[in-house]
Order: structure tokens, then C-alpha cells, then sequence
């Protein structure tokens, strides 16, 4: 139904407008300064470096999937174009928080 789409159109959107920007600044404004004084070095520099870049390509995704939610005839399209993207996101996403992960298990090591 219209209405079932349009809350789907919506709850996606919350998600990339809201929790994951906020996560994201979240990580950039406290989580990032933190490791990089607790764990000073080259390494750490080089993956939160990486971190931030993700974030900024991802961002820049979330824009063009705003642009994409917004147009009436990929929304319609239930496939195609816009399911792509959306799962591309999700996959990049995913790449991102697995770098995140070893960021973290490599820091869990030299602390130990």
C-alpha cells in the first residue's frame, strides 16, 4: 500500500538522516580524540584517518539516497535503480563498521 511505502520511505530516511549521522559524529567528536590520545602512534592515526574518510564517502551516499527516496518514479520503480543503491549502502556500511571492528580488537591487543 502507499501508506506502507511511505513509512518505509520514511523509517529509511530516519535511519540515515538521523542515527547514523548522529553515530557518526558521535565517533568523530568523542570516540576518535579518545583512541588517538590513549593509543598515540601511526597506526591509529592511519585507521581513524580511514575511519573519517568513510565517514565522508558515506555521508556523501546518504545524500544521494535522500535525492533518490525523494524521486517518485524510483520510489515506484520497487527494484531497479534505487534497490540497488539502497543495498550498496548497506554494504558499504557494513565494510565500514568491520573496519571499525578491528580498529577496536587492535586496540583491545596493545592495551593488554
Amino acid at each position: 500500500s502507499p501508506q506502507y511505502l511511505e513509512k518505509q520511505i520514511a523509517d529509511i530516511k530516519l535511519l540515515l538522516n538521523q542515527k547514523l549521522v548522529d553515530h557518526f559524529a558521535f565517533e568523530e567528536q568523542h570516540i576518535f580524540p579518545a583512541l588517538l590520545v590513549a593509543n598515540p602512534g601511526e597506526s591509529t592515526s592511519r585507521l581513524v584517518s580511514a575511519l573519517q574518510e568513510d565517514h565522508k564517502s558515506l555521508l556523501v551516499e546518504v545524500r544521494r539516497l535522500n535525492e533518490m527516496l525523494s524521486d517518485q518514479k524510483l520510489v515506484s520503480d520497487r527494484g531497479g535503480e534505487l534497490r540497488k543503491a539502497i543495498l550498496d549502502f548497506f554494504e558499504n556500511l557494513q565494510d565500514h563498521a568491520s573496519q571499525e571492528d578491528e580498529l577496536f580488537r587492535v586496540l583491545a591487543d596493545t592495551a593488554t
